[in-house]
Parts: C-alpha cells; structure tokens; sequence
C-alpha cells in the first residue's frame, strides 16, 4: 500500500477517535505504524482539525437553536446507503458522509439562528485565528479570494511566497476561507539560517479582538506564544496581520527589527 493512497483512506478518520481500529482501516494503520512521512501527515492534519474544533466550540449557541437542532436530527434517519466504488469500504465511505450532512445541517441551523437572535456576525478570536495559523496543515487549500483580498504591506513583498497562499477555513464542516496564509524567510548571511514563518492576513472586522498599532509598537501588536512559536499581531487600512515565526522570541524581533530598517 503506498502513501499516497494511506492518506487518502485516513481522511475519514475523526479526530481523537478510535476509528483507525475500524476493519478497513487496519492496513493504513499497520502502515502509518512503520512509515514516518504518513505518521507525521497524519499528526499534522488531526492537529489542525483540533484547533479548527477549539475555534468552533467558542461560539455560543442559543438554547432555543441547541433544541431544534437536536429534534431535528433525532427525527431523521441516515438515507439509504449505496454502492459507491472506492478503496474504502463502502460502510465506512456512508458513515463518513452521514457525519458530514450531520455537521452542515449543524453548521446552517446555528447561522440561521444566530442572524435571527443577534443579526451580527461571528467574530474569531485573535489567539485562535493565530493558533490555526500556525499548523502547517498538508489539507490546506489555495486561497480562494471570494471575500476579501489580502493586500500586504509593502515591506513584507521581498519576504513572502507568492506560490504558498493558503486559506484558512472557518471551520471543519465550512471550508469557505477566513483568513489567507503566507510562508515568508527572511535571509540573514551565509553562516546564519533563515527566519521563517507564516505571515496570516484577514479583514478586522472579522476578530473580536483585532489589535491596533504595527508591528513594533509595544501598545499596539499583541505578543505571545503559540505550540511553542512566537507571534505578534497588528492591524493596518482594515485588515490585521498576524506573524509566527518558526523560532523564538529574539527571531521575532530580529524579524521586526528588519521590516523598520534597523539594524538587528
């Protein structure tokens, strides 16, 4: 069994769930076992569906939504399964689109209650936004420019990655994209490596807590850690901008040091 077709099969699988011990699954988890690169894939796409889960379970849900929905799903049954060709067994294939509906009509049902109750959007907490961003997710998809376009400052247009724009979902069950993800390096010589990272760009009004400032004002770019890797945040003409680097603290300020033109 190669690769390609191991990860392909383990796309069904839930996140923290004991679906790998699923009789079709045995032989893509016999395999992730002993091959590294499908071990790390693997770890790195559950990991960002867990923080995709976090993000999601921090938007309120009004009683009266939580109670139709559940009226709702208990009143269905899952429709009648057909044979659809596939590596995977056609069980498991039904399941798992039964577990997609599930999740759209969940994810419907709230927005329609959410318009009628408060007629406001749902913000995204900076942090979570910042803690997605930072997952270098294999199942990430091109941004798709349908909502806003992610202009970038012009000091970050030598550093960034024009063919590594990603979006970010706003959650497992809506792929439409929140945010857009670049990677950026910054050289530093020849006997010194790289500074690397994402550079993440969304609309304001989209946070809840979109920071003032730029990226050196102590008052106004918010610092902190996420898995471990610094990052800062700062808004600008309507749209924020969040940076993690793949370092530490001392490679953030080298890197903000070097976008104002001081020497580092």
């Amino acid at each position: 069994m190669n690769c390609q077709t191991v990860l392909e099969q383990l796309d069904v699988v839930r996140v923290d769930s004991s679906d790998l011990d699923e009789p079709e699954l045995v032989a893509a988890a016999a395999h992730l076992r002993e091959c590294p690169n499908c071990s790390k894939q693997f770890a790195r796409i559950q990991e960002f569906d867990r923080a995709v889960a976090r993000t999601n379970s921090d938007i309120p849900v009004p009683v009266e939504a939580k109670t139709a929905l559940l009226k709702k799903l208990n009143a269905e049954e899952p429709a009648a399964e057909e044979s659809v060709p596939s590596a995977i067994a056609p069980s498991r294939t039904s399941r798992r689109l039964w577990l997609t509906s599930l999740a759209s009509a969940a994810a419907v049902a709230v927005v329609g209650v959410a318009v009628h109750f408060s007629r406001a959007p749902v913000l995204i907490p900076l942090a979570d936004l910042a803690d997605i961003a930072a997952i270098d997710s294999p199942t990430l998809k091109r941004f798709d420019g349908q909502n806003f376009a992610p202009e970038l400052p012009a000091e970050w247009d030598a550093l960034v990655d024009p063919d590594s724009l990603v979006g970010l979902p706003a959650s497992e069950s809506d792929p439409e994209h929140i945010a857009a993800r670049y990677n950026f390096e910054l050289k530093r010589g020849r006997r010194r490596s790289p500074i690397t990272g994402f550079l993440v760009v969304v609309p304001s009004s989209s946070l809840k807590d979109a920071p003032p400032g730029s990226l050196l004002d102590a008052d106004g770019a918010a610092y902190t850690k996420t898995r471990g890797q610094p990052w800062a945040a700062w808004s600008d003409g309507g749209l924020t901008y969040i940076v993690v680097v793949r370092g530490n603290d001392d490679d953030l300020r080298t890197l903000a040091r070097a976008l104002m033109g001081t020497p580092a």
